[in-house]
């Protein structure tokens, strides 16, 4: 469910944010955010929490970088209304954890996994490659959300 070996950098494993949703786990992180499995009490149903890394940033520049968050998930509402192949944004919002602020996207939570991750097992597998018409077949659904 989780992933073990990620750090649960603004400890928010047990906490509940909005009254409604709990945090479970730590599933991805990268250099600008982390992203945690949650459960909506409300809707008894998972949910990402998608949360913006922070630290380094003041005044102005930290303006611009919340705005910025902000913007994508404006985006992703508007793409998610426009075509099913968009993860749906369910909230937003911001906590503060032991001093630092913590914008976060709560979103729909997707089952599955990566393409890249998909593309490496079946290669380990000794299958051979995806005929170019099947990896259009595969991306034709993300093009087709980001034409809209």
């Amino acid at each position: 469910m989780g992933a073990p070996d990620i750090p649960d950098d603004f400890d928010l494993i047990g906490q509940v944010i909005e009254e409604k949703i709990k945090i479970e786990s730590v599933v991805g992180a990268g250099g600008f955010s982390v992203v945690y499995r949650g459960r909506h009490s409300g809707f008894d149903e998972p949910v990402a929490i998608k949360c913006l890394r922070t630290s380094g940033y003041k005044g102005a520049q930290l303006n611009e970088y919340l705005s910025i968050f902000r913007r994508e998930g404006q985006l992703l509402l508007k793409l998610s209304k426009a075509t099913q192949n968009v993860v749906r944004v369910l909230n937003m919002g911001d906590i503060t954890r032991n001093g630092i602020l913590v914008p976060y996207l709560v979103l729909e939570w997707l089952d599955g996994g990566d393409l890249v991750t998909w593309l490496e097992a079946r290669s380990g597998r000794g299958a051979p490659p995806l005929p170019l018409q099947e990896m259009v077949r595969l991306l034709d659904s993300g093009a087709e959300a980001l034409a809209q």
